[in-house]
C-alpha cells in the first residue's frame, strides 16, 4: 500500500478513510483508478522497478500526457 501512495501521490491514510466526495468512485479515486483497464497493469509494472529514480521519471513521463486527456 505504501509503495501505491508513493506512484499515486497521495498520503498512505487516504485509503483507510471514509470519504465522500464528488469523487467517491470516480476516475480520481482510489477505486476509480482500479477500475481503469491498465491502472493495476501499471501499477503492477512500476513496483517491479527497483531504482526509485526510474520510478519517478516514468511517473513524470505520464503526468504531462496525462494533464492533456
Amino acid at each position: 500500500m505504501a509503495k501505491i501512495s508513493k506512484v499515486l501521490h497521495v498520503p498512505l491514510t487516504r485509503f483507510f478513510h471514509d470519504r465522500t466526495s464528488e469523487t467517491e468512485g470516480g476516475r480520481d479515486s482510489v477505486s476509480g483508478l482500479l477500475l481503469s483497464p491498465y491502472a493495476l497493469r501499471i501499477l503492477k509494472a512500476l513496483n517491479r522497478i527497483s531504482d526509485q529514480k526510474t520510478v519517478m521519471r516514468l511517473v513524470s513521463l505520464t503526468e504531462p500526457v496525462a494533464k492533456r486527456q
